[in-house]
């Protein structure tokens, strides 16, 4: 079991008779609910985190996500064939995320100057 500390937080009383009510009806403790509650923020704040990196990136690049299924293939030809060309695998990584969120496809603006967050399809 991973080391355990304990934090006193004050929330609704709504969603404490919520998360008491979904505790009982899956036999777990309201504390597991909370901890995979806190988990999933967590990751959600990193993966926003790296999609904003990647976007500026992209951005920075002058990419759009028009140019995205040529680097995706130019990637996977050249892992295929063994060789690389040292240049930055931006190709790569958009396919990675892809497959790891499940084909989310991340619209990145040409406007450089723009700090809005990357949008989703």
């Amino acid at each position: 079991m991973a080391d355990r500390v304990t934090y006193a937080a004050t929330i609704p009383a709504d969603l404490m008779v919520q998360l008491e009510s979904l505790a009982r009806q899956q036999g777990r403790p309201a504390a597991d609910l909370i901890a995979d509650a806190v988990r999933s923020y967590l990751d959600d704040r990193r993966w926003e985190n790296l999609l904003g990196a990647a976007s500026q990136r992209a951005r920075a690049m002058g990419l759009s996500e028009d140019d995205a299924p040529a680097l995706i293939a130019e990637s996977r030809s050249e892992q295929a064939s063994g060789r690389s060309s040292g240049s930055l695998k931006i190709g790569s990584e958009i396919a990675a995320l892809g497959r790891k969120f499940g084909g989310v496809r991340l619209k990145i603006r040409r406007d450089s100057t723009s700090t809005s967050t990357p949008e989703f399809d």
